[in-house]
This record gives structure tokens, sequence and C-alpha cells, in this order.
């Protein structure tokens, strides 16, 4: 934990791709089934599953646009896998998949949606 408060790399996902290559090595996306390596790297979700970042995005953009952003939506993972995450997926990792301007929209929607509930 002290490595990676004391590294410069701006997240977590960072000092593990710069840092822990056996843990990705050999991993592939289960969106688009290519390689992750340093050059495109990924997130490994709490599902098991190993997503690049763009392939993440993609899909939260997908539930962006349909205002499915729910808590139930936003805790499945996005490559289908059928295994829960546990949790929403962290804030954090929304913004560098989808961008800031997206994110902001997120927000809007998230807030929208679970207001709609109430």
């Amino acid at each position: 934990l002290v490595q990676i408060l004391q590294s410069n790399l701006e997240s977590v996902d960072d000092w593990i791709m710069e840092n822990k290559s056996p843990l990705w090595e050999q991993q592939t996306c289960k969106i688009c089934f290519c390689p992750i390596d340093k050059e495109d790297s990924g997130r490994h979700m709490r599902c098991g599953c190993w997503l690049h970042f763009e392939c993440l995005g993609n899909g939260l953009r997908v539930k962006i646009s349909e205002r499915t952003v729910d808590d139930e939506q936003m805790s499945a993972c996005p490559a289908g896998c059928g295994i829960p995450l546990g949790r929403v997926i962290p804030p954090g990792v929304i913004r560098r998949a989808v961008g800031e301007e997206l994110f902001s929209r997120y927000l809007d929607v998230r807030v929208e949606v679970q207001w709609e509930k109430e």
C-alpha cells in the first residue's frame, strides 16, 4: 500500500499495470478477447473478468445512453459473465472508462434514476 501511495501514477490500476505484470500477463479482455498489455491496459473486475478500459467504456456508454444506471445494472459485469460484482462499479473507474463529459452525464442520469425510484 505504501508503494502505491508513494507512486506518481494516476490510479491503483496504473500501478498494477506498471508493477504487477504477472497479474495481467496472459489475460485477455472478456469483451474483445484481445490481450491485456501495458499499451492497452485493463481492469480486473470483482467477478474475475479482465476488461480493457476502452471496452469497459463502450459497455458503460450503452448503459448511460439507455439510462440503465441503477444499482443493479451498475453492479453487473459489462462483459455479461453473470457473476455479480458485489457492489456498484467505482466512480473513478467509470470516469476513466468513459471520459469526463460522459461521466458528468452518468452522474446526472444516476441521480435522476435513483430519484424516480423513490
